[in-house]
């Protein structure tokens, strides 16, 4: 059985500015071998896509989430607002849920 996270921002915003920030702020790049997939922190993950009304990061395989995914947007509330809520799903159970906001706050 292959083990699904996936991190979802209930904001809309721009997922290619999101990418620009993962490549440019903390080296992400695109994997090697699946189109579509990049690697941040030497965990790969699926490119962000809009879902609606909100932006969601998908894992590959077995491999988890890296938590850079959520702390690269710390510095972009332009971006990503404060009020933008964040879910961490592990298959289908909530790993993790906050703000955008309690997030920066408590990264300070």
């Amino acid at each position: 059985m292959s083990i699904r996270e996936r991190i979802i921002f209930n904001s809309k915003f721009d997922p290619e500015k999101y990418l620009a920030i993962l490549k440019e702020d903390h080296g992400a790049i695109n994997h090697p071998a699946q189109a579509g997939a990049l690697i941040v922190d030497g965990l790969p993950f699926y490119k962000p896509q809009e879902v609606d009304e909100s932006i969601s990061v998908v894992s590959f395989n077995h491999v988890p989430l890296p938590d850079t995914l959520i702390v690269a947007l710390t510095n972009y509330p332009d971006l990503v607002p404060d009020s933008t809520l964040v879910l961490w799903l592990i298959e289908e159970d909530l790993y993790f849920e906050s703000t955008m906001g309690e997030i920066r706050t408590r990264l300070k």
